[in-house]
C-alpha cells in the first residue's frame, strides 16, 4: 500500500535492498515466517515525534462524524476531502482518515471503495486510537467473508488475540478462527470476483489446491506464487490453471493488474485451511 499524501516507494525499495534476509528457523528446521512492515518517513522534532493527530485534523473528523451520522453524503464527500488534502497529513492522521472513509463509502454502497479504506485502516490499526482497533479488525474480517478470501479471513481472526491494548479471551479469538474454518469447509468451490480500480496490486491466500483464474476484462501485469517454500512467476494468459502443491507449504498469489481490470477466481479441491 501506499500513502496518498506522499510517494515514499524509492525511498522504501533502497531501504528494504540493504537489509539482509535468512530463512526462519525454529530448532534448526525451516519454517514459514512473514511479516508486515510499515515504512514511515521521520520529520519530527526534539520533544516531538509529529506523529499525533492535530486539532484542525480532529476538528474536522468531529464534524464529518456528524454528517456521517445524518447521511447528508454530498456534504461529506466534501467535507472528507477538506480532512485528507488539508488535514491528513502524519500516519495516524492518515489511518482514522481510512477508518471514516470507509463508513461514508459503506453508506454509498461503493464496495470497491470500501475494500480500500478498509484494508489500509486495518493494516494500519496499531496507529488507530484503542477503541477503534477491535471495530477496524472486525471489519475486515467481515469484507474478507464477503469476498470469499477465507484464508486471510482466518488470518484476521487470528490478529484479533494480538490488538493493542485490547485484552481478547483465547477462546473468543479460537472461536473466530473456528468459524472462518469451519464456513469455507462447506464450501467445495470458491468463486471470487477481484476487481483493480482502487487495489492494483493483490495478495490473496487460497484455501483449495486447483486455481482458475480468468480475465474477464482489462489486462494483469504479474501473477506470482508466493509460498514458504516455493517462488514462481507464472504466464500469463486469458485463463490460468494451475495447483498449489503439498510441497510448496503455505502459500499466497501476487496478482498485479491495470485499471479497472476484472478478473474472476475459482478454487477447488482439498481444503488448505
Amino acid at each position: 500500500m501506499i500513502s496518498s499524501v506522499k510517494d515514499n516507494r524509492i525511498e522504501a525499495e533502497k531501504f528494504y535492498a540493504k537489509l539482509e534476509y535468512a530463512p526462519a528457523l525454529v530448532a534448526g528446521e525451516l519454517v514459514a515466517a512473514a511479516k508486515t512492515n510499515c515504512f514511515e518517513d521521520n520529520i519530527g522534532f526534539i520533544g516531538d515525534h509529529n506523529d499525533s493527530v492535530k486539532r484542525g485534523f480532529l476538528n474536522n473528523y468531529s464534524r464529518l462524524q456528524k454528517i456521517n451520522t445524518s447521511k447528508d453524503l454530498t456534504q461529506a464527500e466534501v467535507t472528507l476531502k477538506e480532512l485528507h488534502d488539508d488535514h491528513g497529513k502524519n500516519t495516524s492522521e492518515q489511518v482514522l482518515y481510512h477508518y471514516l472513509a470507509s463508513q461514508l463509502a459503506q453508506l454509498r454502497q461503493d464496495w470497491p471503495r470500501y475494500e480500500y479504506h478498509v484494508l489500509h485502516a486495518f493494516t494500519l490499526r496499531s496507529k488507530l486510537p484503542q477503541e477503534y482497533r477491535l471495530a477496524a479488525a472486525k471489519n475486515m474480517l467481515d469484507w474478507y467473508m464477503y469476498a470469499q478470501q477465507f484464508g486471510d479471513a482466518k488470518r484476521v481472526a487470528a490478529s484479533f488475540g494480538y490488538l493493542k491494548g485490547i485484552n481478547i479471551q483465547p477462546e473468543t479469538v479460537e472461536k473466530a478462527v473456528s468459524d472462518v474454518v469451519s464456513f469455507a469447509s462447506s464450501q467445495p468451490a470458491i468463486v471470487q470476483q477481484v476487481e483493480f480500480s482502487y487495489l492494483p496490486t493483490r495478495l490473496l491466500t487460497p484455501v483449495r489446491r486447483e486455481i482458475k483464474m480468468q480475465i474477464e476484462q482489462g489486462q494483469l501485469q504479474q501473477v506470482q506464487l508466493r509460498c514458504a517454500f516455493h517462488v514462481e512467476t507464472l504466464p500469463i494468459s486469458k485463463e490460468m490453471r494451475f495447483e498449489i502443491k503439498p510441497e510448496f507449504g503455505g502459500c499466497q498469489i501476487l496478482i498485479k493488474g491495470t485499471d479497472n481490470t476484472r478478473l474472476q477466481i475459482s478454487q477447488t479441491g482439498q481444503l488448505l485451511l
